[in-house]
């Protein structure tokens, strides 16, 4: 293991990548190998190493090549996945995104398309995430490289109501890019005609009032007040905010109105939403700057300590 001679030391690294009864000082002194074909092999498959090893490691400050390895292990656990994504290294993220063995929880999920907005690197690999949620693709899709857009309807089956969502995101874009995602272009037209000839209630009916009817009936769930801001319905993205925050909507008109990042983010939290579509109640509904928008801190949390919230929420009352 403390052989000069780097072949040497590959050829131990061989035998003791994979079995669970290998000697682990002599695992973890080849996990700690300067050359990455000694380290690497051990790193991504040896089971002697722990999660609690691991972490350390990556803290410690590994390589990129070694987190990279960390990240191919089979099965990573979502706490050394976050880990990994909270060290900012995109290489091996984008690792972390081509793992076929993983199966990631949505707040980890969500971190990693958060990144990836500043990561390029990671795309290519994330649309090809089968597990993505439906708001989680129109994320995806404000911001990811044009050439990949069409890559996002190869994987999965996307309904006609998920597409049109993505589309309105799409449109969005600065860039302007010219495509699409299908079955939308085929189908959106002739099921939204369809389901206004079905509930003809729905037509005519003020979108406060349809925003009123959803909470009597536990439906005003996140996903159709993502679809009212992807669609600038504004008027019953306020109402729904309102009934789920428990507060007056001429309160929250005025909330709005302000354009304070802090009352916004006050608001989401009160409203039940996640800290990431408080990033887009900022952006598409207070019409924020980009530039000035309170992101989310790590990802998913909220930016404002309980206090602040509480006292952003105590001006209105």
């Amino acid at each position: 293991m403390r052989d000069k001679v780097v072949s040497v030391r590959r050829i131990l690294s061989d035998a003791f990548k994979s079995p669970a009864d290998a000697p682990r000082e002599i695992v973890v002194g080849l996990a700690r190998d300067t050359d990455e074909e000694v380290a690497a092999p051990v790193l991504s498959g040896s089971p002697v190493l722990t999660e609690e090893y691991l972490t350390e490691l990556i803290e410690d400050g590994a390589p990129d090549w070694a987190k990279c390895a960390i990240a191919e292990r089979e099965g990573v656990s979502p706490h050394l996945c976050d880990i990994l994504i909270s060290d900012d290294c995109p290489v091996a993220m984008k690792r972390l995104a081509e793992n076929k063995s993983l199966s990631l929880p949505e707040p980890v999920l969500e971190k990693i398309v958060h990144k990836a907005e500043t990561a390029p690197e990671i795309q290519s690999a994330l649309v090809e995430w089968s597990d993505l949620s439906d708001n989680l693709l129109v994320r995806l899709v404000r911001f990811v490289a044009a050439p990949l857009l069409s890559k996002l309807c190869e994987c999965r089956d996307i309904d006609s109501k998920v597409a049109t969502r993505m589309n309105r995101a799409i449109e969005t874009r600065k860039d302007q890019p010219t495509a699409r995602i299908v079955p939308a272009a085929k189908e959106v037209k002739t099921e939204t005609a369809a389901t206004n000839a079905v509930d003809d209630t729905s037509a005519v009916e003020a979108p406060r009032y349809r925003a009123k009817r959803l909470f009597d009936d536990g439906k005003l769930t996140d996903d159709p007040v993502a679809a009212a801001l992807d669609n600038k319905d504004h008027e019953f993205v306020v109402a729904a905010l309102a009934l789920r925050a428990g507060i007056p909507m001429p309160t929250v008109e005025r909330m709005v109105r302000v354009k304070s990042v802090k009352t916004i983010v006050a608001l989401a939290w009160k409203a039940g939403f996640s800290a990431r579509f408080a990033m887009d109640l900022q952006r598409d509904l207070a019409f924020i700057p980009p530039n000035k928008i309170l992101n989310a801190r790590d990802g998913i949390d909220f930016p404002l300590r309980n206090d602040e919230i509480d006292y952003q929420l105590s001006i209105f009352e």
